[in-house]
C-alpha cells in the first residue's frame, strides 16, 4: 500500500477489527438449539483474543511500514466498542437526567458498538461458566483487560522506532 492512500489504510485497520467483533456478538447471539449454546461462546472467545493480537500485529507492522493510518483505524475500531460498553455501563437505565442526554445522543450512536461489545463479553463469560469453572466471570473484567491491551498497544507504537526508508 502506498503511504498516500490514507482512506485504505484506515478501512483496512479498522474493517478488520470490526469484523472480528461482528463475529464475537453475532456467534454469542447464534443460540440455534442447545447444542449451538455451549459451543458458540468459544467462538466469541476466540475473536476477542485475536482481536487483541491483531491489535499488537497493526502496532509493530504499521509503525515498521509507516501506515499510521491503519494503525490509528485499528486503533479506533479497537476501543470504539470497549468505550461504548463502559459509557452505557456508566450511563445506565436509572431515571437521571445525564442518563437521558447520553442515550438521546451519544448512545443512539454508540448503541451498536455497545451490544456487540456486550454480547462478546457475554460470550466469554458462558465459555468459563461451560468449559473451565462453572461460575461466570464479570464482563467489566474482560472489558478492562482489553483497555489494558490498547494502552499497552499505544504505548509501544509511541516508543518503537520506525524504519528508515530509503
Amino acid at each position: 500500500m502506498k503511504k498516500t492512500n490514507q482512506i485504505i489504510q484506515f478501512l483496512v485497520g479498522s474493517l478488520s477489527i470490526l469484523l472480528l467483533w461482528c463475529v464475537g456478538g453475532f456467534a454469542n447471539m447464534a443460540y440455534f438449539n442447545y447444542d449451538m449454546q455451549v459451543y458458540t461462546p468459544i467462538v466469541s472467545l476466540v475473536a476477542v483474543t485475536l482481536i487483541a493480537v491483531l491489535l499488537f500485529v497493526f502496532t509493530f507492522v504499521c509503525k515498521y511500514k509507516s501506515f499510521n493510518a491503519m494503525y490509528i483505524g485499528a486503533v479506533i475500531a479497537t476501543a470504539l466498542p470497549v468505550l461504548s460498553y463502559f459509557l452505557s455501563s456508566i450511563f445506565s437505565d436509572d431515571g437521571n437526567i445525564l442518563s437521558w442526554i447520553f442515550a438521546f445522543t451519544l448512545g443512539i450512536v454508540l448503541y451498536p458498538f455497545s451490544r456487540l461489545a456486550h454480547e462478546a463479553f457475554d460470550g466469554i463469560s458462558s465459555f468459563y461458566f461451560y468449559f473451565v469453572d462453572e461460575r461466570f466471570i464479570e464482563p467489566q473484567s474482560i472489558a478492562f483487560k482489553l483497555t489494558i491491551a490498547i494502552i499497552i498497544s499505544v504505548i509501544l507504537y509511541l516508543i518503537i522506532k520506525p524504519k528508515k526508508h530509503p
